[in-house]
């Protein structure tokens, strides 16, 4: 390769109090007398909050490589003042545009009409296809494509610059749709755009062998997939909670995700622990939340189950994992949730379920989570049991939890592969030069 910097430009969907520092926020009129009307918070950064936190640990990374990259991210975000803004931080470039989804037009639109989003997202594809030409990269990267709000923009780029995706989830996997709430509709659309990306996509990157099985079956069997994998490693949280207020805690970006699971298990550990307490934190829709409450009180759980909904930031929803002694944690398809490493790194241990080819892996060295099958509402209460009985259970979890944290999650190998791979992709594909085996999968 000729002796410059290698010019990436990331795409992805992510938000931190980091550059939020560097960017004009602002609700539009009606989306702030809509929350104001609610007696809701109308602070766009409180609303925002922190997401992805796996992309802000990626670009902490990325900015040990300044010398070898040139690397400018882009983001669709919300409640940005203007349709673009732009700015250099710590050697990395970022550009944020308007997303379409919260404009003052679509949110005049759902607010007196109804109207749903489109499914096409124009304006954002748009967007992010010009900036791309501004750019003018060596390569793209864009990270998640389950997303079509800004993944869709995959199918618009110039076929001369080579696109690698990272994989975060493969929902054209047989099993997604039956384990993951989403309507069916939405599923069809969703995982249509992800099939059509893959296609696209010059280089996939993942390590996960069940994704990869899918993708060589049946979407592109002649696929060329790295082993990379996304920065989701956490390190030791100090404590930032006062006390221990809950004996469980269950959360997620959505608790439409497994919460029901969680719930069923707890009931059952009620009946023989009456006083035992469950912290839940997360978004919910309306129509889950009103069944959810109704089976609370069928159950007669009321005193024992606080509900928090979504919190801001994550120093917030870290200081409410810290205020209870284990972390209960149902999955019904993710590989590893980010809720079990944070879990860990917060000193507390985690009861889990089995998943294809997933959590059963964390018990391989040494046993680190405590499992029972999916459904299994009695065992996932008697392993809820034998850890609020059992110190020197507890004491080992989370022992080995810590281990498991630094044996196989440190950010700054697996961003390392990343960026030797983003290299070795633009170099076969424009002089033909043959991906190291090493980073093959």
């Amino acid at each position: 390769m000729e002796n410059k910097k290698l010019k990436v430009a990331m795409l992805c969907h992510f938000s931190n109090p980091k550059v939020q520092t560097k960017l004009n926020l602002k609700l539009c009129f009606l989306e702030k007398l809509s929350r104001q009307l609610k007696h809701r918070t109308v602070n766009p950064n409180e609303i925002v909050g922190e997401y992805s936190f796996h992309v802000t640990n990626g670009l902490n990374e990325f900015e040990k490589y300044t010398d070898e990259l040139e690397l400018h991210v882009i983001s669709a975000h919300p409640f940005i003042t203007g349709n673009l803004q732009e700015f250099k931080l710590d050697g990395i470039n970022y550009h944020f545009f308007q997303d379409e989804c919260r404009t003052f037009r679509r949110v005049f639109a759902r607010k007196l009409f109804g109207y749903k989003d489109t499914k096409g997202f124009k304006w954002n594809r748009k967007y992010i296809v010009k900036l791309i030409k501004k750019i003018k990269p060596d390569i793209v990267y864009m990270i998640g494509i389950e997303g079509p709000f800004y993944g869709l923009s995959a199918l618009d780029l110039p076929k001369e610059i080579p696109l690698m995706v990272q994989l975060q989830t493969l929902m054209c996997d047989p099993d997604f749709e039956k384990n993951y709430p989403i309507s069916h509709e939405d599923y069809l659309f969703r995982s249509s755009v992800e099939v059509n990306i893959l296609k696209r996509a010059n280089y996939i990157g993942t390590n996960i062998g069940k994704f990869l099985k899918v993708i060589k079956s049946s979407v592109k069997p002649e696929a060329i997939t790295i082993g990379t994998r996304l920065a989701i490693g956490e390190k030791p949280i100090p404590n930032m909670a006062s006390e221990k207020k809950y004996d469980f805690v269950y959360w997620a970006a959505n608790i439409n995700k497994a919460f029901d699971l969680a719930l069923e298990g707890f009931a059952i550990v009620h009946q023989t622990k009456p006083d035992a307490t469950m912290l839940v934190m997360g978004l919910y829709d309306n129509e889950f939340k009103s069944t959810i409450n109704a089976r609370i009180k069928e159950l007669g759980l009321e005193k024992n189950i606080t509900i928090t909904g979504r919190l801001p930031t994550r120093e917030d929803i870290i200081k409410g994992v810290q205020s209870a002694r284990i972390g209960l944690l149902p999955l019904k398809i993710d590989i590893m949730s980010s809720t079990i490493r944070e879990a860990m790194a917060c000193n507390i241990p985690v009861i889990t379920t089995i998943t294809k080819d997933g959590t059963e892996l964390i018990n391989q060295k040494r046993e680190t989570v405590l499992l029972s099958r999916i459904g299994d509402h009695k065992a996932l209460a008697e392993n809820m049991i034998r850890l609020m009985d059992d110190k020197l259970l507890y004491d080992k979890l989370v022992e080995n939890g810590k281990a498991l944290l630094r044996e196989q999650f440190d950010n700054e190998p697996i961003v390392q592969k990343q960026k030797n791979a983003l290299f070795a992709a633009y170099e076969n594909f424009k002089y033909g030069t043959p991906i190291p085996e090493e980073l093959l999968s």
